[in-house]
């Protein structure tokens, strides 16, 4: 039987200490999958439990990434206006 292996290595965010940037990433073969299994549902198509479980789980990270993501985005900004005003 083969065995897909979809661990990652990295991690899922890196502050850059030397601007105080917040990079956020998140893999793109997770994404792949999540869509994957997403679209073969919908055409009826039988996924074993575990894959959808996996697929669920990866969704529940790529939304937490997407919120690091945005807040990060939202503090840089804030942070901007706030030094323009000084």
């Amino acid at each position: 039987m083969a065995v897909c292996s979809l661990e990652t290595s990295g991690r899922l965010m890196e502050l850059n200490t030397k601007d105080g940037r917040l990079h956020v990433s998140y893999s793109d073969r997770l994404v792949t999958l999540i869509r994957e299994v997403r679209m073969l549902l919908q055409r009826g198509f039988a996924v074993p439990a575990k894959i959808q479980h996996v697929a669920q789980v990866a969704d529940k990270f790529k939304l937490h990434a997407n919120i690091l993501k945005q807040v990060s985005l939202s503090s840089i900004f804030i942070i901007y206006c706030i030094i323009r005003q000084l």
